[in-house]
């Protein structure tokens, strides 16, 4: 059996991330719209990639002192330093690329 997940929304993203947080008992809304949209972005919609951004902002906003996280903050401070925000095009564009990349590998081959 096969299943491909597409990228989650913005808005999808918004929801996931607030079911993950009343999972852990936290019933604030901590991450503003424009932070929930940021990360969505920034993580492709992959929702593994959403848990990361979200724990790195957590643990940096707990080291400040932070109990709400902005658009502004998030794209500031989410990713780790030299670290890159995906390629547009989430899974699909991602499973295009790596298909096309091993047919040239394969033609190079023969």
């Amino acid at each position: 059996m096969r299943c491909l997940l597409e990228p989650l929304t913005a808005e999808d993203t918004a929801a996931y991330i607030r079911h993950r947080l009343m999972a852990a008992v936290l019933f604030l809304e901590i991450f503003d719209p424009g932070a929930a949209a940021e990360i969505a972005r920034l993580a492709g919609g992959i929702p593994r990639r959403i848990d990361r951004l979200c724990t790195r902002a957590l643990a940096l906003g707990h080291e400040e002192g932070r109990r709400s996280f902005t658009g502004a903050w998030v794209r500031k401070n989410a990713l780790r330093p030299g670290e890159a925000p995906p390629e547009e095009g989430g899974v699909r564009g991602f499973l295009l690329r790596y298909r096309h990349s091993i047919t040239r590998r394969l033609k190079s081959i023969r």
